[in-house]
């Protein structure tokens, strides 16, 4: 096994570059993020906001329109706005819950949709 050896002082100065370029990633990252959410036309607010309505749509859906009882269920589209939901602007922790119901209930209705299909046959 290796061993480095260096003084106190050594150590504190890599300490402080350490310290130093978490900073200037942290700043970075902080205007890297202000850059993204720029929006001088308004375009990204109002897909948010279309977003953030076809979230609702779906949770209502979901909540009200069980698979097994519904046929032709689109759970493609269902699918679909899951996996876009991480890219809302005010996607949070609850929001990640939700996202993996929305898919899990994708899931079901795609089993649902393939037995009635398979029993068609």
């Amino acid at each position: 096994m290796a061993s480095i050896t260096m003084t106190l002082d050594e150590w504190n100065q890599h300490l402080a570059a350490k310290a130093r370029v978490e900073e200037e990633l942290a700043k970075m990252r902080n205007e890297l993020n202000a850059e993204r959410s720029k929006d001088p036309t308004g375009r990204l607010d109002a897909l948010a906001a279309i977003g953030r309505s076809a979230v609702e749509i779906a949770r209502f859906a979901v909540a009200n329109l069980p698979p097994e009882t519904v046929k032709g269920w689109p759970y493609s589209h269902l699918n679909r706005i899951a996996q876009a939901m991480k890219e809302l602007p005010d996607f949070g922790i609850d929001d990640g819950d939700l996202r993996n119901e929305l898919l899990a209930f994708a899931r079901e209705a795609q089993r649902h949709e393939a037995r009635r299909a398979a029993v068609a046959e």
